[in-house]
């Protein structure tokens, strides 16, 4: 864990009713690194808080919206190391799988030159890495984005 100062807005919610800590100590960035080597030891898919003194368990769900969190900041951060050219770099991502009725994830290379179609180990459909959505089939992820941004203007 990182313990070092962050601001407020890096320690989100309680991630289960069943945390026994009042307040959070540990930044969502942490909670999700640590989920996350839990989860590459384990064959298991819950995820022990790592609060001081917290038995809590994460379910899927409360593992699910603890990647989208922090998804959330690292592609605010990506997009800033972008702007700034830094954009060889290769990174190992736990991305859940986009179909509901499977529940599943694993663990992806994302890199500037690797395909971000992943293909689930479990229900065996494709997950767009980039978008965490079902494989949008036909559409380069740039293609995608163009066409989700010409939707949005035409909404306005």
């Amino acid at each position: 864990m990182c313990r070092t100062d962050q601001l407020l807005d890096q320690f989100h919610e309680r991630l289960s009713n069943d945390c026994q800590h009042v307040e959070r100590t540990i930044c969502d960035k942490c909670i999700y690194k640590n989920g996350k080597s839990q989860l590459e030891n384990s064959s298991s898919i819950e995820i022990n808080c790592p609060e001081p003194n917290c038995t809590a368990k994460f379910n899927l769900k409360q593992i699910r919206q603890m990647i989208q969190t922090v998804n959330k900041i690292e592609s605010v951060e990506t997009s800033d190391r972008h702007s700034k050219g830094h954009t060889h770099e290769r990174k190992t991502e736990f991305i859940l799988c986009a179909h509901d009725e499977c529940g599943s994830g694993q663990f992806h290379i994302l890199a500037q030159n690797s395909s971000p179609i992943v293909t689930c180990i479990l229900c065996k459909q494709q997950t767009c890495a980039l978008h965490r959505i079902k494989w949008h089939k036909g559409l380069t992820c740039e293609e995608y984005d163009k066409q989700k941004q010409q939707k949005q203007q035409q909404q306005l």
